[in-house]
């Protein structure tokens, strides 16, 4: 992954062992690109946006969510049509809640709750959404969704991150809603471990450019600044030859885990519906794989070279208290359909029968023995534009400063706000460069396909978990 090809994804192909990474073509993706043109409305509010983000006028949000959750508020939103069984589990968390946020307090559900096919701007309309910077008298700023993405889109995860605070719970029980629930409230409780440690993960698996990439210009420079300003709280730094499986485990649930753990990885995908896509889609490649080269035509990755979620069943783990950043192609979940088109068809490739949460996360945080607070990761792929930009090297902003966020005492949703505010800014300016080729305007091709592929892989961070919940220690 050079600085002049950040094309490449952080994931491998399951049955190969190839990155997923393929050239793409440029004039097909042009096409594609070209063809997103944003409503003008919606193109208008985010330029007002962009402004007011640039003049520093954020409506005060982060004022409100410095506070407590009386002045910033919270609501849940549930499926119209949900499970009452996983509403009453999560009892114990909505009551917590419900005495912290008082008449900022919001639980839709029924009639009120997400409706089967409803669009974002009929949900918005309905729950009187503000589409500027949130306002708790209107809609509370923190919002939690329940339910999968077949109950309630990704898109609308999305959309509504744009001005509010999202997380999500979805797990296959009742049960598992529970064990979440009871968690947070212990730890909310102060009857949590008190974790204070900081860890740093970032596999470099052999003969491989992009985790090279990622290991030495993002895992290790975040390693380095948070240990310069986390006073008081050590910091280790797991990497290349110490990334390892049996490393990771000790700090999923064993002796040595943390209160943060960013950890960084090929995410493995499986093809849609193969057998083994549901279990380990998004698991971590460690540094136990010898690289893609070494592994040329030796068949599918095995369980022993991959942490997924079947490493923590059976284990008495505990990893009460921890808040996870999982960078690894869908290593928070997979959309059914890809964002880039094939280049035989020019069709979206099918990546799954249905869209799905990656399994690693939701057994993080419903571990009978003591579930994780909240976990973020990435939808689809992720790119090198993460953390790279042609032409300015290393841009590692919106990591940095959703670790300050985290640090300073913030939500964990709002770490997720640097990544909103990028894909803002590249989604006004990809509306710009398209409207100047339809006005006939020459542009280059590659800068085209750069900026529809950095705003798509900007909006796709996301949070599994409650957003109200804090940093441990």
């Amino acid at each position: 992954m050079n600085d002049d090809d950040l094309l490449l994804g952080t994931g491998l192909d399951g049955e190969t062992g190839r990155p997923l990474g393929r050239d793409l073509d440029l004039d097909l993706a042009l096409r594609v690109a070209t063809g997103l043109r944003l409503p003008p409305a919606e193109a208008a509010r985010d330029r007002r946006e962009v402004e007011r983000r640039r003049e520093g006028d954020l409506g005060g949000r982060w004022g409100v969510l410095e506070k407590d959750l009386a002045s910033s508020g919270w609501a849940v939103l549930f499926p119209a049509e949900g499970d009452p069984e996983v509403r009453r589990a999560l009892e114990p968390l909505l009551a917590l809640r419900r005495e912290e946020a008082g008449r900022h307090y919001r639980q839709l559900e029924g009639p009120e709750g997400y409706r089967p096919g409803e669009g974002f701007r009929e949900l918005a309309q309905r729950l009187g959404l503000s589409p500027d910077a949130p306002d708790p008298e209107r809609f509370p700023c923190h919002l939690l969704l329940v339910g999968g993405p077949e109950q309630i889109p990704f898109e609308i995860q999305e959309r509504l991150g744009r001005s509010y605070n999202v997380g999500r719970l979805a797990f296959d029980t009742a049960a598992e809603h529970g064990s979440y629930a009871r968690s947070v409230v212990a730890q909310a409780r102060g009857e949590g471990p008190k974790r204070r440690e900081l860890a740093f993960f970032g596999a470099r698996n052999p003969g491989d450019g992009a985790m090279a990439k990622t290991c030495d210009r993002l895992v290790a420079p975040l390693a380095r600044r948070t240990a310069e300003k986390a006073a008081g709280r050590p910091v280790a730094a797991h990497l290349a030859d110490a990334a390892t499986k049996a490393r990771l485990g000790e700090l999923l649930g064993g002796a040595a885990t943390p209160a943060l753990l960013f950890a960084a990885a090929h995410g493995i995908s499986w093809g849609a519906g193969h057998p083994r896509q549901r279990e380990e889609q998004g698991a971590l490649v460690c540094q136990d794989f010898p690289g893609d080269q070494a592994w040329a035509g030796r068949g599918p990755i095995p369980p022993e070279h991959t942490f997924a979620a079947a490493d923590l069943v059976g284990r008495d783990a505990d990893l009460s208290g921890l808040v996870a950043f999982l960078f690894a192609c869908h290593g928070w979940g997979t959309p059914e359909l890809d964002a880039y088109p094939e280049r035989e068809s020019g069709e979206p490739r099918r990546l799954a029968p249905a869209p799905l949460l990656a399994r690693l996360p939701q057994r993080l945080l419903a571990h009978p023995g003591g579930g994780a607070l909240a976990v973020i990761g990435h939808l689809e792929r992720t790119w090198g534009y993460s953390f790279l930009w042609k032409g300015l090297g290393d841009h590692r902003q919106p990591f940095e400063e959703g670790l300050d966020m985290l640090l300073d005492g913030l939500p964990v949703g709002a770490a997720l706000e640097p990544f909103r505010d990028r894909a803002l800014r590249l989604r006004v300016e990809l509306a710009e460069e398209i409207e100047s080729l339809r006005a006939g305007e020459i542009r280059e091709h590659e800068s085209l396909v750069a900026l529809y592929t950095a705003a798509h892989d900007a909006r796709n961070y996301f949070l599994l978990g409650d957003p109200a919940v804090k940093l441990a220690g």
